[in-house]
This record gives C-alpha cells, structure tokens and sequence, in this order.
C-alpha cells in the first residue's frame, strides 16, 4: 500500500509519523487481522482476562468497529486508534504496515445499547 508512507513508515521503520484517517486506520487493521500478524501487550492480557474478554470479542471489535476519536500519540513516536462498537472499545497501535498491537480492550458499562 503505497499510501502508508503518511503514516510514518520507510523501509519498515517509522520516522516522522503522521497518523493515519480513521477509514485508512480500520482497512489497516482489518487487512492486518486477516493476515494474523496480531501481538497483544501483556497490559492488554491482563485487562481481558479481568474484563472476562476474549480475543476474538477483541477481534470482532476492531472488525466491525469504528475510529471515532482522533488517535493519541504516544512518547515512542507513535499513535493508539480506539475502535469502538455500541458495547465495546478496543486500543490498538500499527508497528508497521504489517503488524498491529492490541493495547487494551474494555467494554461500555451502562450505555445503553439499542
């Protein structure tokens, strides 16, 4: 995908970063699920099992979710995309255009869902 290269990605490895648009953010993550090149931080392991999440409600998340908020930089130079369902967020950052990290997942306590 040669439209990565806004994202902050040459040769595999990030320089200035930008982040990427929301629709450009969720076809990333989607291609990358497909592709099983999936790391799940142990913080994120952690809030699953005490959240009584499972991977594949994490995985159903990002597939069927939405970025809704702008992404959040982080001290390393790059960015968290918060996918969003009516029940459930899950955090995730792009270490390259190739592999995702599932940072953490939650889910909505007491919104109302239709």
């Amino acid at each position: 995908m040669s439209n990565l290269i806004h994202c902050g990605w040459v040769n595999g490895r990030s320089n200035s970063p930008m982040p990427l648009a929301p629709r450009e953010a969720g076809e990333l993550a989607r291609r990358i699920l497909d592709s099983d090149k999936v790391a799940v931080t142990k913080h994120a392991r952690k809030r699953m099992k005490e959240r009584n999440l499972t991977l594949t409600d994490v995985e159903n998340t990002i597939r069927c979710g939405a970025v809704r908020e702008k992404p959040e930089s982080t001290a390393q130079g790059m960015f968290k995309y918060r996918f969003e369902t009516n029940r459930m967020a899950a955090i995730v950052m792009f270490r390259s255009e190739d592999e995702m990290l599932i940072w953490t997942a939650f889910r909505f306590e007491g919104r109302d869902v239709a």
